[in-house]
């Protein structure tokens, strides 16, 4: 309805009152016009009206009834039409989310085929729309040959309960494979009886192939750990005997032999140690993939730990023709701390290969600092070759295992292709990184940076200075073929505060010397093209009586002593490659700065350098009758004199006894241990204000067992088998010397292999050790369940054998040492075997050697 104005709207509610009061109305008006007609007297009008109260009110009565009835009726009509309303919307949401879920749904009837599905359905099972409707649950789901899917429907229809997800898998159209689960649960009607079946269907091929690379992935991974495992064992079995191989030959070195049998066994010797350094490789790989090798944190000092890395592979490169040098940035920090062992092994693995790689040039260690923060440093090593270079294609292999250039790389030059993946991982565990550039004809570089501790004495350290009487600066002539020597040894000398030309030739450096007489000082190279050192030198010391103070720089194949060149003004040899430490005192040397020094340069020993220790007594605590026969053997050699006791009980005494000037001792011993021993002997020192120096030992090294023995109060630390240098070392910078030179005896140096006993001496004092004697009493211990008498008997037992390198059956005593220490023997009787069998075998080795070496 519309009236000059906006639209009037009448509700249903208004309706259904208006309708009541007309029926109310009507009624009014019928009742009116019966009771006119019932009546005689009066007439329709005053029956309309009603003036009988009585009327009055029915009809009143009437008009409510009617009014009431129209509004609960509108009420009625309104709520249905709400909820009918609300239904529809539920519907409509039910429909949304149905029609837009990524999973498919389905409904089927009782028979289990589908009469309802949503549009994601189809496209799961690669089922054209129109085909699905009234397909069978089965076949849809690619199950034709299975009866899982009708047990489950009939399962689902008895229980009522929803089903587990099915799986089953296909191929599509396109030849890919589908995987896809599905659920099912009842339809149940009104009266609770079932009517169908619904379910959701989802596609899980992504899941299902990440699980796939997953099960590979743990594969590949389960496989790399046995691989690991497998060449760990084998590297370990490969390395007994080849340790006890290097061990005789070390051993038969030091008899007497002709000049062709030492060379021979020098060939021996050097392909022993090749084949140990390719099985090292293998055992570090393993160990890092694995993840069980640790680094150490020991100070030292980088210059001297170069120099004598340097001077390692001096041998092979002078061998192959090679100039090898190392220049070390004047800014770079020496006092670090690190894992000395770990950081030469990188560097002399890069050093080996490029001098392996270079037919001719030279071989150059670069080092230098990245930054510094803290008590640490990042340091930058190079190693730059004139080699034959590699491909860039094949750069990005050669840090990967097993990986080298290309095939002919090993059929040319050898090795496994695990140095520089072990150097990469070493380089990775010191956060740093490394990588190399290369062209082909070319040469290569290889770099690498290494986190490093430093020393809290490194932030106090004074660059050394070398000046005249009256501070000035000594001028100095370098005569060096090679650029790259001239180069570095200018730049350390320049930096100690000489003034330093250089010269490429001998005629170069005539021409210097001729124009001016200031030359205080030359350093020369021997070995040069056209006109060598010496002939250099040779001419210089005849041209007047005061030749120029010269310092002649060596090779390792053309060693010379001092006295064979002292005529020619030399008055210092230096051997290449030059680390700081020697060039400094050869220069202070030459120079006259420190007198009677000169011979200490003249040969540059490789190896540990015979020192001066007066007559002194040592008391060593070692309960396995080998070692004891063993180390009173080598102190003996020494011309040191031993007391050897078993225990720590007895060591005890015998200090209380006797003044000694230093202890070796055992860290596990019957009775009382080295801890416990030590402890004792340092709460009695408290009343006597004395220190006595103790020195543990210990067969098997572990991390933190220095740290352990130095806090119960010993004062250093040797491992089991104990190497002669580093038991020499120890001593010398323990043990006071004496202020009467008379007194002194020179000490001899240790031999080559750490062992120092002869070949018969080793048979015997094996067959002394009594060992069957030992299995008996392990095998008797383990029967009766006696943990203590087996933990003591193997770690005798241990002790012995390890002197012989036999790591198997060193393993193997150690594990029934463990089993009685932790009172469990279950395992123990296997064990025990293990280790007799391999004691034997060690026996049987040993025999057969003497045997044939005495034929």
């Amino acid at each position: 309805m519309k009236k000059n104005g906006p639209l009037l709207k009448i509700t249903f509610a208004e309706t259904m009152l208006f309708f009541g009061v007309g029926l109310a109305t009507v009624y009014w008006i019928l009742d009116s016009a019966l009771q006119y007609l019932l009546t005689t007297d009066g007439d329709f009008y005053r029956n309309f009206i009603g003036f009988d109260i009585q009327d009055i009110a029915t009809r009143l009565l009437a008009l409510c009834f009617f009014m009431i009835f129209g509004s609960h009726a509108q009420y009625t009509i309104n709520k249905r039409r709400e909820a009918e309303a609300a239904l529809l919307a539920s519907e409509e949401r039910y429909r949304t989310i149905i029609e837009n879920i990524e999973d498919g749904y389905y409904e089927t009837d009782l028979s289990g085929r589908v009469n309802f599905y949503n549009e994601a359905a189809p496209k799961i099972l690669r089922i054209e729309p129109d085909a699905l409707e009234g397909t069978h649950l089965r076949k849809a789901l690619r199950a034709d040959g299975d009866a899982a899917v009708l047990e489950m429907l009939e399962r689902v229809r008895e229980t009522g309960q929803s089903a587990e997800v099915l799986g089953t898998d296909f191929d599509d159209a396109e030849g890919d494979r589908r995987y896809v689960e599905a659920s099912i649960s009842l339809i149940q009607d009104a009266k609770g009886e079932p009517s169908g079946f619904r379910g959701i269907i989802r596609d899980v091929t992504r899941r299902k192939r990440a699980e796939a690379l997953q099960q590979q992935k743990a594969a590949a991974e389960a496989a790399n750990r046995s691989k690991s495992e497998f060449l760990a064992n084998m590297s370990h079995e490969i390395r007994t005997p080849l340790n006890a191989i290097i061990g005789m030959v070390e051993l038969l070195k030091d008899t007497k032999l002709s000049a062709e049998q030492q060379e021979d066994l020098g060939v021996v010797t050097a392909s022993s140690y090749s084949l140990l350094a390719i099985i090292n490789d293998i055992l570090d790989f393993s160990k890092i993939e694995a993840g069980k090798l640790e680094l150490e944190e020991i100070p030292f000092s980088l210059r001297d730990f170069i120099g004598e890395t340097m001077k390692i592979m001096a041998q092979d490169a002078h061998r192959n023709g090679l100039e090898l040098a190392c220049r070390i940035a004047s800014d770079t920090p020496d006092l670090v701390v690190g894992d000395p062992n770990r950081l030469r092994q990188i560097v002399l693995n890069l050093i080996g290969n490029a001098i392996k790689f270079t037919e001719a040039g030279e071989v150059v260690l670069e080092i230098s600092p990245e930054n510094s923060e803290g008590d640490g440093a990042a340091l930058s090593f190079s190693v730059r070759d004139t080699g034959i270079g590699i491909d860039r294609s094949q750069v990005g292999t050669i840090f990967s295992p097993f990986q080298q250039a290309d095939g002919s790389t090993t059929r040319r030059f050898g090795g496994t292709g695990l140095g520089l993946a072990v150097s990469r991982q070493l380089v990775e565990l010191m956060d740093g990184r490394i990588w190399v550039e290369s062209d082909p004809g070319k040469g290569s570089q290889f770099h690498f940076t290494a986190r490093l501790g430093l020393q809290p004495e490194e932030t106090d350290r004074k660059k050394p200075v070398i000046a005249d009487a009256d501070g000035k600066a000594p001028r100095a002539l370098v005569v060096d073929d090679n650029e790259s020597s001239r180069k570095i040894l200018a730049e350390m000398l320049t930096d100690w505060g000489l003034a330093v030309e250089t010269a490429a030739t001998a005629e170069a450096s005539r021409n210097r010397i001729e124009r001016s007489t200031d030359i205080e000082l030359m350093l020369v190279d021997a070995d040069m093209p056209e006109t060598d050192g010496l002939t250099l030198l040779a001419e210089h010391s005849g041209s007047g009586p005061n030749p120029v103070p010269s310092i002649l720089m060596l090779t390792a194949l053309t060693r010379k002593s001092l006295r064979e060149v002292a005529h020619l003004g030399v008055r210092a040899t230096v051997v290449k490659p030059i680390g700081h430490e020697d060039l400094f005192s050869a220069v202070q040397s030459a120079l006259g700065k420190v007198p009677g020094k000169e011979e200490k340069h003249s040969e540059a020993p490789s190896g540990a350098t015979a020192d001066t220790l007066r007559a002194v007594e040592i008391l060593v605590a070692e309960d396995t009758p080998f070692n004891q026969k063993f180390i009173s053997r080598l102190l003996g050699r020494w011309g040191l004199r031993a007391v050897i006791v078993e225990n720590g009980t007895k060591a005890l005494e015998a200090l209380s006894s006797k003044r000694f000037d230093v202890v070796l001792m055992d860290v596990q011993m019957p009775e009382m241990d080295g801890f416990a021993t030590t402890r004792a002997i340092r709460k009695k020192e408290e009343q006597t204000g004395d220190h006595i120096p103790i020195i543990a030992m210990t067969a098997h090294a572990m991390k933190g067992d220095r740290e352990r023995c130095l806090e119960a109060g010993m004062d250093d630390y040797v491992s089991k088998p104990i190497a002669a240098e580093k038991l020499l070392a120890s001593i010398t910078s323990l043990v006071p010397q004496k202020d009467a030179p008379e007194q002194a005896v020179k000490v001899q140096e240790p031999p080559p292999s750490s062992t120092a006993l002869d070949e018969q001496a080793l048979l015997k004092a094996f067959d002394n050790a009594e060992y069957p004697a030992m299995l008996a009493e392990i095998r008797s211990a383990v029967d009766a369940g006696k943990a203590k008498i087996l933990e003591r008997t193997a770690h005798t037992l241990k002790g012995m054998v390890g002197n012989f390198r036999c790591d198997e059956a060193m393993e193997a005593a150690y594990t029934l040492e463990k089993y009685g220490r932790d009172n469990r023997l279950g395992g123990a009787s296997e064990a025990v075997e293990t280790l007799a069998a391999k004691i034997d075998q060690l026996d049987r080795q040993l025999r057969e050697f003497l045997e044939e070496f005495q034929t």
